[in-house]
């Protein structure tokens, strides 16, 4: 299937619209460094933090519910579904503590610029090959070369810093 079909319009402004409210929240997020040393240590900002995510999520569930006129009830979901949810609930507490304490570093480094495309590089990056592995996915030279170029770009941006 060809993915710059006619459908282009339905995506392109569903993705360009993502990156914008995405590049928000990274620079809210970065914005937290800039808190005093007693904020930052308080241990409260990634409890605020997920639990703006986890409310603005349920308030989106709720709407998208309304708009699919679904009548099914909110927390209806099996025991496996259960599990799923704790496993990402504890790999999103571990990477919001990573990721505050990487902010941290990388400002007292003054290369907290360098957060952000770092850990998207990596998270494009890996979830290529991952694509690649688990299902076969095929790449076009030109795919293959955009990765290539993005691990050289951080190693770039990481030693031009040096």
């Amino acid at each position: 299937k060809n993915s710059l079909s006619s459908d282009l319009k339905k995506w392109i402004p569903a993705v360009a619209a993502s990156f914008l409210f995405s590049g928000l929240n990274q620079i809210l997020l970065t914005g937290t460094v800039l808190l005093s040393p007693t904020d930052r240590e308080s241990g409260v900002i990634i409890p605020c933090i997920l639990l703006s995510v986890g409310t603005a999520n349920i308030i989106a569930a709720q709407i998208e519910k309304i708009i699919r006129h679904t009548e099914e009830k909110f927390f209806n979901f099996d025991t496996r579904i259960w599990r799923v949810l704790f496993c990402w609930s504890c790999a999103a507490l571990l990477q919001y503590y990573l990721l505050m304490k990487a902010l941290t570093y990388m400002r007292e480094a003054e290369m907290a610029s360098l957060t952000w495309p770092i850990l998207i590089g990596v998270n494009v990056t890996s979830f290529a090959i991952f694509c690649r592995l688990r299902w076969k996915e095929k790449y076009p030279l030109t795919t293959l070369i955009g990765m290539f170029g993005c691990v050289l770009g951080i190693i770039m941006m990481i030693a031009g810093r040096k």
